[in-house]
């Protein structure tokens, strides 16, 4: 086990390069930072927490959707007045395609399931 202190800068990767990938890293933070992590870290168990991160899935998940099904991510105009058109433009594009996916029972949720977890075929001679 290797301990390095204090945790590699963004100036001391472009001196040295990457850090060494053989064996275990043990980054130790001074201890004001590191209680500030473990308050954070036991934070995120209480449903309070989880209640306001389900709100944050929910808006990430309508922009992915927005971005996947209308390529949002690019403005196709430079006037303000156009590029917000288009947005509105774009919200109701997701909306009649949760409308949809609503009147004709399919889900939209498509979970992403690892290549481990697929279940594969198994081939027997």
């Amino acid at each position: 086990m290797q301990v390095k202190r204090p945790a590699m800068t963004l100036k001391r990767y472009a001196a040295e390069g990457p850090p060494d990938d053989r064996g275990r890293h043990l980054t130790l933070h001074p201890r004001a930072i590191q209680e500030t992590l473990d308050a954070a870290s036991a934070e995120q168990t209480t449903p309070a927490w989880h209640d306001r991160y389900a709100i944050r899935c929910g808006i990430e998940a309508t922009i992915h959707q927005a971005v996947t099904a209308t390529g949002l991510r690019r403005a196709r105009y430079r006037d303000i007045k156009k590029v917000h058109l288009e947005h509105i433009v774009c919200a109701i594009a997701v909306n009649l395609i949760r409308l949809d996916a609503w009147w004709n029972g399919h889900l939209l949720e498509r979970k992403r399931t690892s290549h481990l977890a697929r279940p594969e075929p198994v081939l027997t001679a």
